[in-house]
């Protein structure tokens, strides 16, 4: 799969035929088993979602939060015109609280490649955006830029890493400690130069950061402000990091799929006692 992650638009289209939260928000009051329902629809499209996106480097699972997502239904003075168009905004914007982001670390794989880094515990890389905007990501697959900066390129996009780092274009051998210390051989030169020193950041709450797509995320007033650190500074809990290997998702595939099937379960139950009921929000 691509490296890019699209963010789930329509997350209930083709999910049992039910009407999404836009198609069935008529004005009228909440109701606890319509609710269910759009909830189950909500948890299937984000299994999906975390299966296809198993094999991408570094890529976090997501969950609903169910309180959360209950809080928008069931706000709003009562109105499930209102309170359905508060879910589809926090839905598309990604809001931290609809989601819950298991920031536990996937396997390290080796790769052999110097700027290919993997965080060993906790801790995000800082890069920056055109915009001159802070992201992080555990996505470590850098390399050196034509101005010789170790960034990172996802699809089109260039993300220089921040403290930037500039690599030699004499430079015919790359390390990087376990401490994030940077060293480059020059050529006929038999001494190390260090050249930089990489700075993990991390949150007090890494469940408030906002995901964004292609597995990035943002700082919110969740998250709490960004730290920054060395690798391995066990006073601030921070991981180190090791060249020439890459983490993967940390994506179970058969739990996923066991929890995906459970849904389907659940959700088949409450259309047939929404059948039952009479409810007009299901497609016939």
């Amino acid at each position: 799969m691509p490296q890019k992650l699209f963010i789930l638009s329509f997350l209930f289209v083709g999910l049992g035929g039910s009407l999404s939260l836009a198609q069935a928000a008529d004005d009228h009051p909440a109701d606890p088993l319509e609710a269910a329902i759009l909830l189950e629809e909500f948890k299937q499209s984000t299994f999906l979602h975390n299966i296809l996106c198993r094999n991408v480097i570094a890529y976090k699972r997501r969950e609903v939060n169910e309180d959360y997502f209950h809080s928008l239904i069931f706000s709003e003075g009562g109105s499930y015109s209102k309170a359905a168009k508060a879910v589809e905004k926090a839905k598309q914007n990604y809001i931290a609280p609809l989601f819950r982001i298991d920031t536990s670390q996937g396997i390290i794989r080796e790769t052999s490649h110097p700027l290919h880094l993997a965080i060993s515990g906790k801790g995000f890389f800082r890069i920056l955006k055109p915009t001159g905007v802070f992201i992080y990501t555990r996505v470590g697959s850098f390399h050196r830029g034509k101005d010789g900066n170790v960034v990172l390129k996802i699809d089109k996009e260039v993300f220089p890493l921040d403290p930037p780092i500039t690599i030699p274009e004499e430079a015919v051998a790359i390390e990087v400690s376990e401490e994030g210390k940077v060293i480059v051989r020059m050529a006929d030169q038999p001494e190390l130069d260090e050249v930089g020193q990489i700075q993990l950041a991390y949150f007090i709450n890494t469940d408030g950061l906002r995901s964004l797509e292609n597995n990035l995320f943002e700082e919110t007033e969740e998250s709490g402000p960004e730290q920054q650190g060395d690798p391995g500074d066990l006073a601030l809990g921070l991981g180190s990091v090791l060249s020439g290997y890459l983490e993967s998702s940390n994506i179970n595939i058969k739990d996923e799929l066991r929890k995906h099937d459970a849904s389907v379960e659940v959700l088949q139950q409450l259309k047939d006692r929404a059948k039952k009921r009479g409810m007009n929000t299901l497609r016939q």
